[in-house]
């Protein structure tokens, strides 16, 4: 079964447009519901949101074919300067430019 479905919505609290785009048939998906939660939603999504600027993009798509389940997030945030990309799964690392942007909370 192969399905695309799209939604547009406005993130709560923000003026952001949320593009979700779901392929393929995600119901023999088997996840950890926790740590996927944590990992795409509470920080890539509410990151991307975060350093987006206001009215800002975000695509999210998860495309499912046999025993794989792709997710993919993007938007129009400020960047990771090459020299931070070494930091990038460090923890409590913060990108040297985040300093010159207004974080929205």
């Amino acid at each position: 079964m192969s399905t695309v479905s799209r939604r547009n919505t406005k993130s709560a609290g923000s003026n952001h447009i949320i593009n979700c785009v779901i392929r393929g048939d995600d119901s023999n998906a088997y996840l950890d519901k926790k740590l996927t939660h944590h990992i795409f939603f509470i920080n890539l999504l509410s990151n991307a949101i975060k350093y987006s600027p206001q009215g800002g993009k975000v695509d999210f798509s998860l495309t499912c074919e046999a025993h794989q389940a792709t997710f993919e997030i993007k938007d129009c945030e400020i960047g990771i300067p090459a020299k931070d990309k070494e930091q990038l799964f460090s923890s409590f690392h913060r990108g040297s430019n985040v300093k010159s942007i207004q974080v929205r909370n």
